[in-house]
């Protein structure tokens, strides 16, 4: 169980390098921190959502580099649509509140203005001791670090596209993630899936970000890529969303269970593809 006194910094970052030098860094705080490392976007991304659960209650800090690396896309994904992403669903009540800080080598006036919808705090690398009393003046102050944002952000549909974009390209590199993903999902909303612990907390986590059981289950009942289905795959599909028990469902498809298993990992992957595209 977390204590009172814990931060937690969420440090996205694909330099070792650098990591090191922060957790050195970190350690001279004064006050007890749990040090989280994502590589890439999408681990910063799930690992955020997971800390900015409401109910946890956490004291969260998310450090994010500018320029991340990711696979089969040479320049990279700049780390500010991450941050505006959150800044977005905290914002809507989505996430809960926590600091946000930009931080990059070249910090450039461009990445400057694509940040500032999501924080006013832009670090230049290397993490130093000014950055920490700086973080320590933002932890005095408290919340609410993520100020509401009456007016639109232009940046908004940019950020949702290519954060959808982003997923997408890395599912398709990593297809067993996508598999996990929609099996977590799709033991939460029918019952029908047996899972392990840390299945059924990323289920939970995962149908609570898109709204909870009702609206996910309409959302993947009524989506148009569902015609790319096979018949029986379809059937055994709305069956299991609609309560009907995996046994019945299989013979109400008329499906073998060795048939059945394959269609269950077909499922899988649609409905992570689905979700994890979708938002």
């Amino acid at each position: 169980m977390s204590s009172e006194n814990e931060i937690h910094v969420l440090l996205v970052e694909d330099s070792e390098e650098h990591v090191l030098l922060s957790r050195i860094l970190l350690k001279q705080f004064g006050q007890p921190i749990i040090l989280h490392v994502a590589q890439t976007i999408i681990e910063g991304e799930k690992l955020a959502r997971q800390l900015l659960t409401v109910d946890l209650g956490l004291t969260v800090v998310i450090i994010s580099d500018l320029h991340l690396p990711f696979e089969g896309y040479e320049q990279g994904i700049d780390g500010t649509y991450l941050l505006n992403l959150l800044a977005d669903e905290i914002r809507d009540n989505k996430l809960a509140q926590c600091i946000l800080i930009a931080l990059s080598s070249d910090m450039t006036p461009q990445r400057v203005a694509l940040g500032s919808h999501a924080t006013g705090e832009h670090w230049q690398k290397p993490l130093n001791k000014k950055h920490l009393e700086r973080l320590r003046v933002l932890l005095d102050d408290g919340p609410l670090w993520v100020l509401p944002n009456t007016a639109a952000s232009s940046h908004s549909p940019l950020v949702r596209d290519v954060m959808s974009v982003a997923r997408k390209m890395w599912f398709s590199l990593h297809p067993d993630q996508s598999i996990q993903v929609g099996k977590s999902i799709l033991g939460i909303l029918t019952n029908a899936i047996s899972l392990s612990a840390a299945e059924y907390t990323e289920g939970i986590l995962l149908v609570r970000q898109y709204g909870g059981r009702p609206v996910l289950i309409r959302f993947l009942r009524n989506h148009a890529l569902n015609a790319r289905l096979s018949g029986p795959e379809r059937s055994f599909f709305y069956d299991l969303l609609d309560g009907i028990s995996q046994s019945t469902a299989i013979k109400r498809s008329q499906l073998t269970r060795r048939r059945s298993r394959s269609v269950l990992n077909t499922l899988y992957k649609h409905i992570g593809t689905l979700v994890l595209g979708d938002k």
